[in-house]
C-alpha cells in the first residue's frame, strides 16, 4: 500500500507495481550519494514506469533518469558539472527546453520540499511545493485533468495576460472547491479549483494571468463560462482551436 503517492494514483485509476530493476537501482543511489533517500522519494521510483509517469504528465518535460540520479549536472551554460548533492539538492527533471530545473530538498524530512531553478544556473532556487508528493500529485492533475487534453475527454478553453485581482481570488474560493496551491514554475503561482465536472487551472505572475478551464461535457463547460465570463473582461479573451469549444463560446457570447 502507497503512504504518500496513492492520492496520484487515484488520479490515473491504476494501481503500481514494484520494479525489482528499480529497486536495485534505488539501492546503488543511496551509496553513490551516502545517504538514505527520502521515503517519499524511495516509494515513487521504486514503481514501475515511474519516470515514464513524469515525462507523461508534463510538457515533455524530461526526468532525470534513475540510473543517473544524484550525478554532478552542467548547466545549460555549459557550466560545471555541479555537485548539487553536496547542496542538499536531487535534480530530477528539466524543462524540455532548459529554462528550468526541479529538485528535492534533501533537508532530512520523510516527504521533502521541490525546488525549483528558473534560469539561473542553480544558483537561485524557489519553493514551489511543500513535498515531493504534492509536487508529483499536482503535476498529474494539471496534465490528467485541464492542460493534457490528450490523456482525457476534457473539453479546453484558454484565457491569456489577464490581471488577476483579489476579489477574483475570492470568488474563485466561494465558488469552487480549491486544490493545491504551487508556485515557481509556470508563472510565480499556480491555483487549482474543481467541481465534480470542471477544472481551474490558473498560471499567476506580476501583471498577467494564464488560465485553463476544463469540463467534461459541453453542458459543463457552458455552465463553467457562464459562471467565469463575467470575471475582469475574461469571456472576450477566452479562445479555443476546438470545434465543439468554439461551439459553446460562441453560444455563450451571444446569450443563447
Amino acid at each position: 500500500m502507497l503512504q504518500y503517492h496513492a492520492r496520484t494514483f487515484d488520479l490515473l485509476g491504476t494501481q503500481p507495481g514494484v520494479s525489482p530493476s528499480a529497486l536495485e537501482l534505488l539501492d546503488q543511489l543511496e551509496k553513490r550519494i551516502s545517504r538514505p533517500l527520502p521515503a517519499s522519494v524511495r516509494e515513487w521510483y521504486q514503481l514501475s514506469g515511474a519516470c515514464e509517469i513524469l515525462l507523461q504528465y508534463s510538457n515533455a518535460d524530461r526526468p532525470v533518469d534513475l540510473a543517473h540520479l544524484g550525478e554532478p549536472e552542467k548547466d545549460t551554460s555549459g557550466g560545471g558539472p555541479h555537485d548539487l548533492v553536496a547542496r542538499n539538492l536531487l535534480l530530477f527533471r528539466w524543462e524540455n527546453q532548459g529554462v528550468c530545473t526541479w529538485a528535492i530538498c534533501l533537508d532530512g524530512s520523510d516527504d521533502p520540499p521541490v525546488l525549483v531553478d528558473v534560469d539561473t544556473q542553480f544558483r537561485t532556487w524557489t519553493r514551489c511545493s511543500d513535498s515531493f508528493s504534492k509536487h508529483v500529485y499536482s503535476w498529474v492533475w494539471d496534465y490528467s485533468l485541464v492542460v493534457g487534453t490528450s490523456h482525457s475527454n476534457n473539453l479546453l478553453i484558454q484565457t491569456e495576460n489577464l490581471l488577476f485581482p483579489e476579489r477574483t481570488l475570492d470568488f474563485l474560493k466561494n465558488h469552487f472547491h480549491a486544490e493545491l496551491v504551487t508556485y515557481g514554475w509556470p508563472g510565480a503561482t499556480q491555483y487549482r479549483f474543481f467541481t465534480e465536472d470542471q477544472r481551474i487551472l490558473i498560471w499567476v505572475d506580476e501583471g498577467y494571468a494564464n488560465w485553463f478551464l476544463a469540463a467534461t461535457s459541453e453542458d459543463a463547460l457552458t455552465n463553467l463560462v457562464s459562471k467565469l465570463g463575467p470575471l475582469n473582461g475574461l469571456r472576450s479573451a477566452m479562445f479555443s482551436d476546438t470545434p465543439a469549444v468554439q461551439k459553446v463560446l460562441e453560444r455563450v457570447r451571444v446569450g443563447r
